[in-house]
């Protein structure tokens, strides 16, 4: 007997009894999952405003790895550099936050204008980087300067 989704040859248990079916059904339903991810990616157009991220094993080692696709530029990373990327992205999205109610509070509420406002965010900047670092300083030990 043969299993209806390979077409292999059922282990003798398994054509005993048909719910069993093939010794590597879920592998089935995993590929069929994946081809249909598949099939959805591929219908995303890469452009500049479309970024595309997905796990994969690497074929050479076996290794977690993470593809990066961001309209045609495309790179691999490592699952421990992922995450330094995916943390400093998110790192910087909150300072974006920052960055953007400093100024508009500082040109709106108290009448800077743009360019003076751009001035007191990159002093945000530089005191925000500032503290980051003898933090870090801290947390790895070292002496606070």
């Amino acid at each position: 007997m043969k299993c209806h989704v390979c077409q292999r040859e059922l282990e003798p248990q398994a054509s005993e009894n048909l719910k069993l079916g093939c010794s590597h059904r879920s592998l089935h339903e995993e590929i069929r999952q994946l081809k249909a991810l598949d099939a959805a990616r591929q219908k995303i157009v890469p452009s500049l405003g479309v970024v595309m991220v997905r796990s994969l094993i690497s074929h050479r080692n076996q290794k977690p790895r993470i593809d990066i696709q961001v309209g045609d530029i495309h790179t691999q990373m490592d699952t421990d550099s992922a995450l330094d990327v995916a943390k400093n992205i998110i790192e910087c999205a909150m300072g974006s936050y920052a960055d953007g109610f400093i100024f508009n509070f500082v040109t709106d509420k108290l009448g800077l204008d743009p360019t003076g406002g751009a001035i007191v965010i990159q002093e945000f900047r530089d005191y925000r980087e500032k503290l980051a670092e003898e933090f870090r300083q801290l947390q790895s030990g070292g002496e606070n300067k």
